[in-house]
């Protein structure tokens, strides 16, 4: 799971993915204060404000909370989308290929961001901010 500074700065800047995230178990989440008061367990130790959901509070609760999407749950989100999973996975590995040639993004779950952002809603990242693109 990716926890750098680059995948968190891309999730908190991904309002569209943000926005409707319900807390659920097993989540991660990250908080900007490594003294924050938390209910999780403390999920990558060398990252201090990185938590793994483990009760579950009114998503209220979390509101100063970045949720860290899984690969899993990215590719949920982008393969309703699509008609199958086999259909999925073509049209990310050889968006994947594209895009890492390029030499942009790093991890898989940079990539998974970066296609969700693409595919749903027409945004690129730029290194600091997703931007629209003329598609």
């Amino acid at each position: 799971m990716d926890t750098t500074e680059q995948y968190i700065k891309m999730c908190e800047k991904a309002k569209e993915v943000q926005k409707p995230w319900k807390p659920q178990d097993g989540d991660l989440a990250w908080h900007p204060n490594e003294g924050a008061d938390y209910m999780g367990t403390w999920e990558f130790p060398e990252v201090f404000s990185v938590v793994r959901i483990t009760e579950q509070l009114s998503a209220r609760w979390w509101r100063n909370w970045l949720w860290l999407p899984r690969q899993g749950q990215l590719q949920t989100m982008v393969g309703k989308g699509m008609n199958s999973w086999e259909g999925y996975a073509y049209g990310f590995g050889c968006w994947c290929l594209e895009y890492y040639k390029q030499g942009q993004l790093g991890s898989l779950e940079q990539l998974g961001l970066a296609f969700v952002m693409e595919e749903l809603y027409s945004k690129t990242w730029d290194g600091e901010n997703w931007v629209l693109t003329d598609r």
